[in-house]
């Protein structure tokens, strides 16, 4: 058994009478400080040394965890470091080191399959809805069953159209609360609020590319809805200068070479597909039925949209260069599509029960469940890309303060 499994065994012992220590030893912190002096060192054998020293004071020294789980992932001792990020998920779960250690066993478990680790984290995936409650409309986070879990944003002012970065760690979202219709970001843990864009034409219909290092969005800057990339990094925007006409709706695909949006050009609203590559915009389907709300299927093979089909909203797929149409479960209920899970469950909404209500309908068996609140008005929905469950648990358990400002 490695000597560091051994002091997390002996730790798991200790954590009643650590719990009660009202500072941290000083004998414990100058060990962790003399590790990360020599972790920058790259004096990895030594520096792991130190954290365990600082451990063995303190084992619910979760920084000091950490600088261990590091230490042996650079001495290629793979199976500690798991025992490492373990401990830092149980006593840091609400901060970016808990996500990232839960993120970092994935990686080494994909990167050594014949290591003999327990327990596998299973992929599951997020909704965020944007829910209308005592008059005004605020993000709320759900899990992969539809029970939402936990609230994500309070302000005064419309907040909808939200959609998760490439790794669903952050979350793009529309808000009127500085007053005009702008671009926000927040960490999917309810923290890190920031604005996005500050324009006074109205800005919308957000899409984060699968690498998270760009936007598209809906900008109304040239008097006519119009579509723009933004920097994610830097903020810097440019137009993508699709058509002359109205370009609405854009979706990245998921592997970010392609955005699908709607444009009129021509008169009726159609699906377009804008190539990244080239920067140039083609139609996938020649009819003349208007078309809305494309989704990217999760291997990117597919594009879904509706259509008014037989008097009602149709789900329907095809593929991007426009062959293989068909409708996706056929329904005399009006239908739209939010969004599909990776295991390909479709996140839609409906007024089957004669008022509209969203539902996950099963890939397997084709079985649906309501979303939300019966009582409550859905203004948006979109799933998140696949995650560790543990990652999941993090971010729906989180008890970070929910934004009540800039």
């Amino acid at each position: 058994m490695p000597r560091l499994l051994h002091l997390a065994l002996a730790a798991a012992m200790l954590l009643p009478v650590a719990a009660v220590w009202a500072q941290r030893d000083s004998r414990a912190e100058g060990y962790y400080q003399t590790g990360l002096a020599l972790k920058r060192d790259r004096k990895y054998s030594t520096a792991l040394d130190q954290f365990r020293a600082a451990i063995k004071i303190d084992p619910n020294y979760a920084d000091a965890w950490w600088g261990a789980a590091w230490s042996c992932v650079s001495l290629g001792n793979d199976q500690a470091a798991i025992e490492a990020f373990r401990w830092v998920i149980r006593l840091a779960p609400e901060t970016d080191n808990g996500v990232e250690a839960a993120q970092a066993i994935e990686r080494i478990r994909l990167r050594r399959p014949d290591l003999d680790v327990v327990g596998r984290e299973p992929d599951t995936f997020l909704i965020v809805l944007s829910m209308v409650r005592e008059g005004n409309a605020d993000l709320y986070l759900a899990d992969a069953g539809g029970v939402v879990r936990r609230r994500l944003s309070t302000e005064p002012g419309l907040d909808s159209q939200a959609a998760f970065s490439g790794d669903a760690h952050q979350i793009v979202f529309v808000s009127e609360r500085s007053g005009n219709q702008d671009l926000w970001a927040i960490k999917a843990d309810g923290t890190g609020l920031r604005q996005l864009t500050d324009d006074l034409a109205p800005d919308y219909s957000p899409t984060w590319s699968p690498k998270s290092n760009a936007i598209v969005f809906v900008s109304e800057r040239p008097g006519k809805p119009s579509l723009y990339e933004l920097d994610a990094a830097t903020g810097v925007t440019r137009a993508l200068e699709q058509t002359s006409s109205r370009d609405l709706s854009p979706v990245w695909s998921p592997q970010g070479d392609a955005v699908a949006f709607v444009s009129d050009n021509g008169g009726v609203g159609k699906i377009y597909v804008w190539d990244a590559a080239t920067r140039v915009a083609r139609k996938v389907l020649a009819n003349t039925i208007p078309e809305q709300h494309p989704v990217w299927s999760p291997d990117g093979q597919y594009l879904y949209f509706t259509w008014r089909l037989e008097g009602n909203q149709q789900i329907c797929q095809v593929r991007p260069n426009g062959e293989g149409l068909e409708t996706v479960a056929p329904s005399p209920d009006n239908q739209r599509l939010w969004g599909v899970s990776p295991g390909g469950d479709l996140l839609l909404s409906s007024d089957r029960t004669g008022s509209p209500r969203l539902y996950l309908r099963s890939a397997g068996d084709g079985l649906v469940k309501a979303v939300g609140q019966a009582n409550l008005e859905i203004l948006s929905a979109a799933v998140s890309p696949t995650l560790p469950q543990a990652v999941a648990e993090i971010l729906l358990n989180s008890r970070g303060p929910a934004p009540t400002g800039q």
